[in-house]
């Protein structure tokens, strides 16, 4: 059962912040980040998560970091999405210092991240700080890095949530927008 909030963070951050965003063995074009901003979206009045992705011009490519608040506690989810699986760890670094461990990592599919639990202290520091950098090793001891600017952190985090008006859309509109985004897909990254 421990295993399920781990999942539903790590779908629920693919699913918002960058369902193309897939990491890919040797292709450059995995590695030339297009990078999202910081935005803040709520389940409820109890449950907000803030964060942001980075996606390559190839698919797939990419992660995504999310600070996720609810009412219990305040917790950090780090994820690649990869076709190969991850081995060890992740690690988020916060500007230069030292590597903040997430020990159980979770692999579904594509997704590969995992969760832990935060104080204000490190919210503190993701205010003040310029970059964070999510490190980990894959299967063929090949090293991922995705450093994500934290500027427009602070901003999402205090403010209001992102606007998503999906309840407003039409099945024609959603049917268009589906289409769009199949077509505005990045090429298949090689192997």
């Amino acid at each position: 059962m421990k295993r399920l909030p781990v999942l539903v963070s790590s779908l629920a951050t693919y699913l918002v912040f960058g369902a193309s965003a897939l990491q890919a063995a040797n292709d450059p074009r995995a590695m030339q980040f297009t990078y999202g901003s910081w935005s803040k979206y709520c389940v409820g009045k109890t449950t907000c998560l803030v964060g942001t992705d980075a996606r390559g011009a190839c698919s797939p490519s990419g992660g995504s970091l999310a600070v996720i608040l609810n009412q219990e506690n305040v917790s950090l989810s780090a994820n690649v999405f990869t076709k190969r699986t991850l081995v060890g760890t992740i690690s988020v670094r916060v500007d230069q210092d030292d590597p903040i461990v997430i020990p159980h990592l979770e692999c579904g599919g594509v997704i590969c991240g995992g969760k832990i639990q935060i104080d204000g202290t490190l919210v503190g520091r993701l205010r003040r700080s310029k970059t964070i950098t999510i490190e980990a090793t894959d299967t063929n001891h090949q090293k991922v890095s995705i450093s994500l600017s934290l500027a427009g952190f602070p901003d999402a985090y205090d403010g209001p949530e992102t606007e998503i008006k999906v309840n407003e859309m039409t099945a024609e509109d959603m049917k268009s927008l589906v289409e769009q985004r199949e077509k505005d897909k990045p090429p298949e990254c090689e192997e």
